[in-house]
């Protein structure tokens, strides 16, 4: 589903959430994307927003209302969260190594080649899914 959609199923169903990622192979940057609100206050939609470059020890964090949020999100693919692992919070890689248990566990690669060929696999994974 496309944000509009998103938005539009909110509206009327409240009590949802629904997951976009986004990956940068250039950047190696991952972002993730939550759109929900709440059964006690459904005209309020929320959009928590997580992203870094894979193995960096930092990242950004931001919430927006649906009217601030970047352009590209209104092109992202949105499904619902719960078909998907929770994965706000944590780095880029651990949440690209719970979406897609194929790909090796982040803990455990120290060289800087096995962390370019754990980013060219991410970017193999989501060129082929998305």
């Amino acid at each position: 589903m496309k944000l509009k959609e998103v938005l539009s199923y909110l509206e009327q169903n409240p009590g949802g959430s629904f997951t976009a990622i986004s990956y940068d192979e250039t950047e190696r940057f991952m972002k993730v994307y939550q759109a929900s609100n709440n059964v006690s206050d459904p005209e309020w939609i929320t959009v928590w927003y997580d992203g870094s470059e894979l193995f960096s020890g930092t990242g950004e964090e931001e919430s927006y209302t649906p009217d601030e949020l970047p352009a590209e999100v209104s092109d992202l693919n949105f499904q619902p969260s719960k078909e998907l692992p929770s994965i706000l919070g944590y780095t880029s890689e651990h949440s690209a190594h719970l979406l897609f248990p194929e790909l090796p566990d982040p803990e455990f690669l120290a060289t800087p080649q096995e962390k370019r060929d754990f980013a060219n696999q991410l970017a193999t994974i989501f060129r082929d899914r998305h």
